[in-house]
């Protein structure tokens, strides 16, 4: 799994770079330090039959020329900033209505793992994306339309290892936000969400 991971986050980085802004280069596109703890985080809570077929997605699109982290920031754009979204709809990937109505099944789970996860340490969430498309505003993506974007990226195949996964994760209990998070604050030192939410709001108040 630890390949597939390196392999993935090396060509979606590389897709990354290239992604042409309306404001111009972001300073994110410069720092692949933290690129590499996002999406390890997410993508080591993966199964395995996920990440080998989201690899052979990013496998395919390289083949036809096509930016999947472009592809998705497009879609984005349908709720953040439609009119620039009607310019460029025709030139993104068609998706079909199967493919929506799976994707918008394991959104709206995600949005539930989240809210409850905000519950529970709200200074760790609270340095992240608002929650819902409804909230999303000019410059400011929500986790569910940043999410959105990212799944239709995904071909059926991807998706349907995924709504498996989760089904077999909220029959045991477990929330992937929680297990994402988890990595990611692992990987930048701390032991625990515990640890880490009472760094926080200890900062917080420092502050």
């Amino acid at each position: 799994m630890k390949k597939s991971v390196e392999a993935i986050i090396k060509q979606e980085w590389q897709w990354f770079d290239q992604v042409n802004n309306i404001g111009g280069r972001a300073s994110c596109q410069d720092d692949g330090q933290t690129f590499y703890i996002m999406r390890g985080s997410q993508l080591s809570a993966w199964s395995g039959e996920m990440l080998e077929s989201y690899r052979e997605d990013i496998v395919r699109a390289k083949q036809q020329g096509v930016n999947l982290v472009e592809v998705k920031y497009g879609y984005m754009m349908a709720s953040t900033d439609p009119e620039a979204y009607a310019r460029i709809a025709d030139r993104l990937p068609a998706r079909g209505g199967k493919k929506k109505a799976m994707v918008e099944a394991i959104c709206l789970i995600h949005v539930q793992w989240l809210q409850a996860l905000s519950q529970k340490y709200p200074g760790l969430t609270g340095r992240g994306r608002l929650v819902c498309t409804g909230e999303d505003r000019p410059g400011i993506t929500s986790f569910e339309t940043y999410l959105r974007g990212e799944l239709g990226t995904y071909s059926l195949k991807t998706l349907q290892y995924y709504k498996s996964y989760i089904d077999w994760l909220i029959a045991q209990g477990k929330n992937l936000n929680a297990m994402i998070l988890t990595n990611e604050i692992q990987m930048v030192g701390f032991a625990s969400l515990e640890e880490a939410e009472k760094r926080v709001m200890q900062s917080r108040k420092k502050s």
